[in-house]
């Protein structure tokens, strides 16, 4: 199963891809701007050194080698991604202020995905919001780990 994740909020991407592929034997691809990758959250994906249009063009063009498209807050390339791979499963995923408020005015877009998910429970305040899902934000497991006992008393 090919999956390609568009943008990389957070990083959010980069981990869902990693563990999806060691853990499910998945092949993924996260594609994000370098623009819009300050802090280097990209760890497990490319950075393209392109605009906005040219982004959109190539997400468009490398959507059909996939079986998956997993788009991250970009919510205006869905109607465009559903129109040229209509058999295709497109889940959208918003990650907060990307959403939170604007429901109806993003209609347009998050209705033309076929699932859904939103990175934080307070999203999902509104009749119109039921119809996606909570799904919180991963952790990096190889980053963060759970310390000992005695480590953490250490801490304190």
């Amino acid at each position: 199963m090919k999956v390609l994740h568009i943008w990389n909020t957070s990083g959010v991407a980069s981990i869902i891809a990693k563990f999806m592929d060691k853990l499910f034997d998945t092949k993924s691809l996260v594609v994000h701007r370098k623009a819009f990758d300050r802090f280097g959250v990209t760890t497990y994906g490319e950075l393209w050194g392109c605009g906005a249009k040219m982004f959109a063009l190539r997400c468009l063009l490398l959507a059909r080698k996939f079986d998956i498209l997993h788009v991250h807050s970009f919510d205006k390339i869905v109607p465009f991604l559903k129109l040229f791979y209509p058999r295709k499963p497109i889940i959208l995923h918003y990650h907060g202020t990307d959403i939170r408020g604007k429901w109806l005015q993003k209609m347009k877009y998050w209705s033309k995905a076929d699932i859904v998910l939103c990175s934080t429970p307070d999203l999902l305040d509104n009749k119109i919001s039921k119809l996606a899902s909570y799904q919180p934000n991963p952790v990096d497991t190889d980053l963060f780990r759970v310390l000992p006992a005695s480590r953490k008393q250490k801490l304190r």
